[in-house]
């Protein structure tokens, strides 16, 4: 990957990324599935299981915190666009929850920026609550709103990382590591899960573990009560 430079003709089509210049095909369509296996898992055991690793996931999260260097003014949009968020997510009409969503896609620095990161960790949390039975009550339209408000609004990269979150596919860190938050008891193992998303990108596993940290405590503050 080092040979690629500026100006090389590369694209993304449906789940294939063509790099004509080194003759590379990566068939994105074949990257491992994510299946939750539940089964063994009472809702009691899960809830209290999610809020342990909530905790840990949020120090690691902290951790990493400093090391990621965004300008004051752009960390200040991101922060009051989130917000709109949350206020349109428990408060807001409907229409200000798409209004939200449209402000943060395509927004911030990189191949898959900011906003999308931060978007994608949001829909992984609306899957995994699916999943284990507690589905939020505006899930779906999220999750509509995110894919209709993504076309030629972003890189054609993020674009279809945002697709694909819709429908439930997800990059291996991020499948990973939602599977080992509903099975996985082992603290250490959770840690490493949580690390490997933060490896990913120059900040990207950082901000989309910022939109799950967000999801989970806006959209399972009453679960973990209950738990």
């Amino acid at each position: 990957m080092s040979h690629i430079n500026p100006g090389d003709r590369c694209g993304l089509v449906g789940h294939v990324l063509y790099i004509p210049i080194l003759s590379i095909r990566i068939d994105l369509g074949k990257a491992p599935p994510w299946e939750a296996h539940l089964g063994c898992c009472s809702e009691d055991g899960s809830t209290d299981r999610m809020l342990r690793h909530f905790e840990t996931m949020k120090l690691l999260h902290r951790n990493r915190r400093e090391s990621i260097i965004y300008p004051l003014c752009f960390k200040e949009t991101l922060k009051e666009r989130i917000l709109c968020l949350k206020d349109a997510v428990t408060t807001g009409p409907e229409s200000s929850i798409e209004k939200a969503i449209t402000s943060l896609v395509g927004f911030g620095p990189g191949l898959t920026p900011t906003g999308d990161d931060f978007l994608t960790g949001v829909m992984a949390i609306l899957h995994m609550m699916e999943k284990m039975g507690y589905p939020h009550r505006a899930g779906n339209r999220i999750l509509n709103y995110i894919a209709r408000s993504c076309l030629d609004k972003t890189t054609i990269f993020s674009e279809q990382m945002l697709l694909d979150g819709a429908s439930g596919h997800f990059a291996f860190p991020i499948a990973k590591l939602v599977k080992d938050l509903m099975t996985q008891d082992n603290e250490e193992r959770l840690k490493s899960s949580v690390n490997d998303l933060l490896s990913a990108g120059a900040s990207s596993g950082y901000d989309v573990l910022s939109g799950m940290l967000w999801a989970m405590d806006v959209f399972m503050a009453s679960l973990f009560k209950r738990g």
